[in-house]
């Protein structure tokens, strides 16, 4: 230790500045090895915490706009289904009185339609309609159609039925049906 006390004093003043210069500088290059960023660390501590906190602010919001638009696809998932559930309920009054005639004509393909007429009555968007129908056939066929009108998809009541004896074999069936359909 003498040594280097004896050694300092006999220094100027500006070999000390020097010796003092190389020492911190040995010290920087010893930080720098040790830690390669060291001189970014120093310098963007704030920063990083700053950039940090707008950056979990960020992620928060998204993470919460994520957990958003999940929501309000399941929603709208949900709403397109009873959609397409109320159109497939609608449809029943949306066929037209062309339709209902076609159907009831169809059906009656084995039998004799001896009168057609019909009546409607007019309620906002809708038509309610009424068919009086008299057909003439076996019973069988008589009963056939009948049975093949009720289970028909389309909404259509049956609001009177009788059948009355013609000739020994054919029978007489007046129908009163009512449908709604579109305008």
């Amino acid at each position: 230790m003498n040594n280097i006390e004896n050694f300092l004093e006999n220094l100027s003043l500006r070999e000390k500045i020097l010796i003092f210069i190389l020492v911190f500088l040995c010290a920087l290059f010893l930080a720098f090895k040790i830690h390669e960023n060291f001189l970014q660390d120093i310098f963007k501590k704030s920063l990083e915490e700053y950039d940090y906190s707008l950056l979990n602010e960020e992620k928060e919001s998204l993470a919460l706009l994520k957990t958003n638009k999940i929501k309000l696809l399941q929603d709208f998932n949900e709403l397109e289904k009873k959609v397409a559930f109320y159109d497939e309920k609608l449809n029943f009054f949306t066929l037209d009185y062309e339709h209902y005639l076609n159907k009831i004509k169809s059906l009656a393909k084995n039998l004799n339609i001896e009168k057609l007429s019909n009546s409607s009555e007019q309620d906002g968007f809708l038509h309610f309609n009424e068919i009086n129908l008299t057909l003439s056939g076996e019973f069988d066929d008589l009963l056939e159609f009948i049975r093949n009108l009720e289970n028909q998809k389309e909404a259509i009541e049956l609001k009177n039925i009788t059948i009355s004896s013609v000739q020994s074999l054919n029978l007489k069936l007046d129908l009163k049906l009512a449908f709604v359909c579109k305008l």
